[in-house]
């Protein structure tokens, strides 16, 4: 598929939003800090994430190179401004084009979601959902919620595989230790139990890489090693010493599968072992036939 830069916005649009905190030893401002406030603030009481503060400067000037008309208008959630700029772009532009809305998660059962009104999510779904002509998600255990949830609109749900780069595995054989499982991700309670996985490691003695942040504090032992958030290119080179790598499912309070963490297909394109630790029984019948994944519940 052949990718056509669009339009960016100034950078003068965006500097109250992305503007970072000044890098040194010297002192934060007080600004920034109140940056910080207003944007949080912005999170929690609207459907939408702050980027949507720019969405009405948006103007038929900005649309100039766009073509006069397509077959398939596609926004994806992340960030979920996404889909109010390309409804608002159909209806400037005048487009008769199918709108395709692709989801990572679905609107109201995001399981780090910070909204404090989430009715007004459920509107906001739906809206959309009747506005657009498809809505995929990630996984099937999305997309079967969804068409529950909003039997009127089950017609125009339906899921896809997460897509990604092919891995790059030149790691040697003496960099990898097929017996280290990792785990790579944040571990928050309100959707997370990391401590079964955590506890198991260390009472039989298994080599783990823990390396994210969470609401709990963990400790490193002589065999486990817990590291918070780092960049990109750190985490790959512990990704590499692993020779197995861990999903851990979010739970929900219903007990059922909502969410398939991103992770499961991008180890699947990996030569690694991969431990599913799941929180509901329905997310391994749907990944089973692959002969990829080894699911065990979560706990020790």
């Amino acid at each position: 598929i052949k990718i056509n830069k669009l339009f960016t916005y100034p950078k003068s649009e965006l500097s109250f939003i992305e503007k970072k905190a000044p890098s040194g030893k010297g002192k934060i401002s007080a600004l920034h800090f109140f940056r910080k406030y207003l944007i949080k603030m912005f999170t929690s009481l609207s459907v939408y994430d702050v980027y949507a503060l720019i969405l009405g400067k948006l103007q038929q000037k900005d649309l100039a190179c766009l073509r006069d008309s397509y077959d398939y208008i596609i926004s994806s959630s992340e960030p979920r401004s996404s889909h109010k700029f390309a409804e608002k772009i159909i209806k400037l532009k005048g487009y008769s084009a199918k709108w395709i809305l692709y989801w990572g998660d679905p609107m109201t059962n995001d399981v780090a979601s910070t909204k404090l009104f989430r009715n007004s999510e459920s509107k906001e779904e739906q809206r959309l959902l009747s506005v657009s002509d498809f809505s995929l998600y990630t996984n099937p255990c999305a997309a079967a919620y969804m068409k529950k949830k909003y039997p009127k609109h089950a017609c125009k749900i339906d899921w896809i595989p997460t897509s990604d780069f092919e891995k790059d595995e030149q790691a040697s054989e003496l960099e990898v230790d097929i017996n280290c499982i990792g785990y790579f991700g944040d571990y928050r309670q309100m959707y997370r139990n990391i401590y079964p996985f955590y506890e198991a490691c260390i009472e039989n003695n298994i080599s783990a890489i823990i390396v994210g942040d969470g609401d709990t504090q963990l400790l490193s032992q002589n065999n486990v090693k817990v590291h918070p958030r780092m960049s990109r290119n750190e985490l790959e080179a512990y990704e590499k010493k692993c020779g197995i790598l861990v999903v851990l499912e979010n739970f929900t309070k219903t007990g059922e599968c909502i969410q398939v963490p991103g992770k499961l297909y991008h180890y699947g394109l990996t030569h690694k072992h991969i431990l599913v630790i799941i929180e509901s029984s329905n997310i391994s019948k749907d990944y089973e036939e692959y002969k990829r994944f080894v699911f065990v519940p979560n706990d020790k």
